[in-house]
Order: C-alpha cells, then sequence, then structure tokens
C-alpha cells in the first residue's frame, strides 16, 4: 500500500505553515535541551516528538500510532498502520544519518535498557557485515528526514522504502551502510552522506525547502504564561 506520508507535501497551506512554524518549534526544542549553552542529545527526541505532532495534526490522532519505538527495524510510529522512521539532522549539507537500528536486525535476548548488550550485539552484527555474512539488509520503514540548517537553507524530506531499496541495490551495503571503526565507541551504525544524497534525488522522494532562521525574540518563559492566559 502506497504511504499517506507524500500526503504532507502536497498541502500547500500545510506546507506554508511549517515552513513558518518548524523553525520555531525546533528552536525551543534545542532551548529545552540546553545545559550550560550547549545543547544536548535529549533534543533529538524533541524534534521527533514535534514533527509526530505534525502528523497527527494533519491526519488525525487515530491514524497516528505512536511509541512505536519498540517495533523491529526503526518504526517511531505508524501511520495508517504502515511503519515511518523520524530522523532528524544538524548540518549544512546532508551527511550521515544514525540508524536506530541496522534496518530489519532485532535483538531478541537483549532488553532495550542493557547498553552494554546492545553494544555487543552491534559489533557482532557489524563484523558479519564485514565478512559478508548472509546478513538481512532491508529498509523497513519509509524516512520523514528533517534537515536543520541554521542561517541557511535546509528542509524536510520524504524518502519511501522502494527508494531505499533502490539505492541500496545500486550502491551495495558497503557503500549504503557506514559502520563503526574497530577501536572506537560506536554511535551505531549509519546511513552514509553518498546514500543519503542519492536517497533524496530520487524521483520517489519529496522535498520541502525550509529557511532555518531562529526566532527574533525567544523568550522561553512566554509560552508558559500563554499557556497561562488560556481560559479553557
Amino acid at each position: 500500500m502506497a504511504s499517506r506520508l507524500k500526503e504532507l507535501f502536497a498541502d500547500r497551506a500545510l506546507v506554508a505553515k511549517i515552513q513558518r512554524r518548524l523553525p520555531i518549534l525546533f528552536s525551543y526544542a534545542e532551548q529545552e535541551s540546553s545545559r550550560g549553552g550547549h545543547v544536548g542529545v535529549e533534543a533529538e527526541t524533541v524534534r521527533i516528538q514535534v514533527l509526530v505532532a505534525l502528523l497527527i495534526h494533519k491526519f488525525g490522532e487515530e491514524n497516528v500510532q505512536r511509541d512505536a519505538g519498540r517495533a523491529p527495524g526503526e518504526t517511531n510510529v505508524r501511520l495508517f498502520d504502515a511503519p515511518i522512521s523520524i530522523k532528524t539532522t544538524t548540518s549544512a549539507a546532508l551527511g550521515s544519518v544514525k540508524l536506530q537500528r541496522a534496518f530489519q536486525q532485532t535483538y531478541p535476548n537483549v532488553s532495550a535498557d542493557d547498553a552494554k548488550a546492545r553494544v555487543t550485539e552491534l559489533w557482532r552484527w557489524v563484523q558479519k557485515v564485514q565478512r559478508n555474512d548472509n546478513v538481512l539488509i532491508k529498509a523497513g520503514s519509509d524516512y520523514l528526514l528533517g534537515q536543520v540548517n541554521w542561517g541557511g537553507e535546509g528542509g524536510l524530506f520524504y524518502i519511501p522504502l522502494e527508494a531505499q531499496d533502490d539505492v541500496l541495490r545500486a550502491m551495495g551495503r558497503e557503500n549504503y551502510l557506514r559502520l563503526p571503526k574497530a577501536g572506537m565507541q560506536p554511535r551505531g551504525v549509519e546511513l552514509s552522506r553518498e546514500a543519503l544524497t542519492a536517497l533524496v534525488a530520487k524521483k520517489a522522494a519529496r522535498r520541502l525547502l525550509i529557511r532555518w532562521e531562529r526566532p527574533a525574540k525567544d523568550d522561553p518563559y512566554q509560552r508558559w504564561v500563554d499557556y497561562w492566559r488560556q481560559e479553557a
């Protein structure tokens, strides 16, 4: 079944709203995640929440299944029961993007909270890929990707499964994936810069350009003041 996600990019009124409001909301996300002037890793979680809220706004709460992150693969939400992986990256040009899990590779015997065991399983998987063992490499969900570029141009991208399969076949897994190097603290498996560039250029993909300007006045208290002023 074709994904409904591309409808987001065909709604002209909503596109204009996204172009206006997403920089403001992402700026709030960074502000809430900042400690000592540095943006924390929690900013990614808040950004994803903002984009999930966008899907709910567009398609209705009953059609967006949240908290699907423990499902196989990289699913953040299910839209009309179709899996969607939501990612954001901060860069002037599209670079590598971390994959939460290596496609449909799952660890049934490892607790999601057992970080040490998950790292061990990740290295075992990487070694299998490097040895060209029979490892399943197959995308499991459409991507909704936000590229943040403060003071410049970035965007919001829809990358369907069919585009991922085409690029993976054309590039091969050794070029499609960026694997962690031995002896270094693993950040996980990443989608390579070259793969991401090829993906967003596919005809089936959709792109919404955004000028990333921070709000002129970014008062962290004003939002809460506004909530208190509401009558309901």
